[in-house]
């Protein structure tokens, strides 16, 4: 049975369906490289990512638009604490939500610090890596 969901890691969409043990495996090979992040995508709009490595995790998500674009305010996440926040995703659960503390971003504020540069950037070049896999040939 198909979850409807898609699942792109360094900007490179998996094929086929997509299942616990894949997801879990992506998220574990995090490494804070320049292509280090991962993406469950329900729709365009509609997703939860991770960029960074151990010790460096920055996860997020948006819900139907990017006025509805959220970051965990944890700074501390574990890669136990990102697979289990993608697989309650992937679950539909909701788990997730209560689990981790949330906080909105807004996308279209000058940056106020190294990390809201750097989502901005993430943001960029997610818009960047779905438009392609949209448009491309």
């Amino acid at each position: 049975m198909s979850s409807g969901m898609t699942l792109i890691i360094g900007g490179t969409e998996v094929p086929g369906d997509v299942d616990e043990a894949t997801i879990e495996h992506a998220l574990r090979r995090l490494d804070d490289g320049r292509d280090a992040f991962v993406i469950l995508q329900l729709s365009n709009q509609t997703y939860m990512q991770v960029a960074g490595g151990p010790g460096n995790f920055k996860l997020e998500y948006q819900d139907g638009s990017i006025e509805e674009h959220y970051s965990c305010s944890r700074n501390d996440l574990s890669a136990d604490d990102v697979v289990n926040a993608f697989l309650s995703y992937f679950r539909v659960d909701n788990r997730w939500r209560k689990d981790y503390p949330w906080e909105p971003l807004d996308l279209g504020i000058a940056p106020q610090s190294k990390g809201r540069v750097f989502t901005i950037i993430f943001a960029a070049a997610v818009i960047l890596i779905i438009a392609a896999l949209l448009f491309g040939s």
